[in-house]
């Protein structure tokens, strides 16, 4: 009876109690980052691309301009910390908080996800294991875009999935593809997901619209493309004219020359020679300046053509070693936990935390696949978007597979996580009650 009444209190409870622990465990971290002290801030949350956020939103804030986004930056997270800082009088701390507010919305959009495609048990079975993931809690309190990011990519996944299996595609349609353009302003490693979308629009159209021609089927899919993509231009296209009008290029950011060569091409090389990354990127720094590189601007449009020049031509010339270590990078993205990940420099309580997290994460993994195995068997379209997303997310950063790359792929590990988990389960208690009878 106990057991029953248990059972029945966290089936109608449930979401209540993992928000509030998932509230709980993100509020520990604020409290132990301490973001109210002046030291701690300068000294720990304003380090690298933190410190260049937070001034860009100062800079919004004086200026009334984005000036201070420069070549480098997108706007959308600047002036996510300029309305938090005109808030609260410039105060960090409350732009931690809405955040953490933020990454409690997106497990609770990762939850209705699961709820609408799957059950209840998947559905709450995600959000605990969401809740307490270490990545989604350190990053809710850094002064950093996944948070932000995270969230509007999965509104626009929810209303591009709601869209095409209730049939009202067109207002859905204009939402998924507008909040991808706003996810893409935050974060621009999504600008090519478009085409992730497009394609899984034509196979969605054409597994479930069974009983239509060929030819309806295929101007359907095209109609529903379009309408996603224009929408998505639509958004980032007054950025792009921005860039255009001031540095006469129509992309959204001049990183992206400088990721491929200084992220990709040089760990490539320097796995290769054995050399240090400090030294492999002085080599190649040293080519650049050869070509006619900038040396007052290192991040600027001239610049990141001069990186993919040389970038390119390495990857020609080491084609099958480039691809070997994008490989490996694909890999090492699962099992970087920031700056727990080189358990070889650690000793004591820190290794058998890394160790720890290598043993959970194996078996989230593990069940993950099973919960892929699953339902690609039962041939579950949806479910085949979300194997989609982690392949986006896996693929694009390449050789850089840091942890940072984690955080907008987890919803959809844990969804699959929770399937496998229960499919096990299931087969468990299916052979128990076999033996039993």
């Amino acid at each position: 009876m106990k057991k029953n009444n248990f059972y029945q209190f966290f089936n109608t409870k449930g979401l209540l109690f993992i928000i509030l622990l998932a509230f709980i465990i993100r509020i520990g971290f604020f409290v132990s980052l301490q973001p109210w002290n002046n030291e701690v801030v300068n000294k720990t949350i304003l380090t690298g691309d933190a410190g260049g956020y937070h001034n860009m939103a100062l800079g919004l804030l004086s200026e009334k301009s984005f000036n201070s986004c420069g070549s480098v930056r997108t706007p959308i997270y600047p002036i996510f910390l300029a309305a938090c800082y005109l808030i609260s009088g410039k105060t960090i701390w409350f732009a931690l908080l809405v955040q953490i507010v933020v990454n409690l919305l997106t497990l609770l959009l990762a939850y209705k996800i699961a709820l609408e495609f799957f059950s209840k048990k998947i559905a709450l079975l995600t959000l605990f294991l969401l809740a307490i993931d270490y990545h989604q809690a350190s990053f809710a309190v850094a002064l950093l875009t996944e948070t932000l990011f995270s969230f509007i990519f999965l509104v626009s996944i929810y209303f591009l999935c709601i869209g095409l299996r209730r049939k009202q595609i067109s207002q859905y349609m204009a939402i998924s593809g507008c909040c991808l353009g706003l996810a893409t302003l935050t974060r621009p490693i999504s600008v090519l997901f478009p085409i992730v979308a497009v394609f899984f629009i034509i196979c969605y159209n054409f597994s479930i619209n069974k009983y239509v021609t060929a030819r309806l089927r295929f101007k359907s899919s095209i109609i529903y493309s379009l309408s996603y993509v224009v929408l998505f231009l639509l958004i980032i296209t007054p950025w792009l004219y921005r860039n255009y009008t001031l540095f006469n290029e129509p992309q959204l950011t001049s990183l992206a020359g400088s990721n491929l060569l200084f992220c990709n091409v040089v760990i490539t090389e320097a796995d290769r020679s054995g050399h240090s990354l400090e030294e492999t990127k002085a080599y190649f720094m040293k080519q650049a300046y050869e070509s006619g590189c900038d040396t007052t601007e290192f991040h600027s449009f001239k610049n990141s053509r001069i990186y993919s020049q040389i970038a390119i031509k390495y990857i020609k010339n080491n084609f099958f070693l480039y691809c070997k270590g994008h490989l490996k990078g694909m890999v090492n993205l699962f099992y970087r936990f920031g700056k727990f990940s080189d358990i070889k420099t650690m000793s004591g309580l820190a290794k058998y935390r890394m160790a720890g997290f290598l043993i959970y994460f194996a078996i989230i993994y593990l069940f993950s696949i099973v919960g892929i195995a699953s339902s690609i068997k039962k041939k579950d379209i949806i479910a085949f978007l979300f194997l989609l997303i982690i392949i986006y997310f896996d693929v694009i950063p390449g050789h850089y597979g840091d942890s940072r790359f984690q955080v907008p792929i987890m919803p959809f590990i844990y969804i699959f996580c929770a399937v496998g988990l229960l499919y096990f389960y299931d087969k468990i208690t299916d052979k128990f009650l076999l033996v039993k009878n």
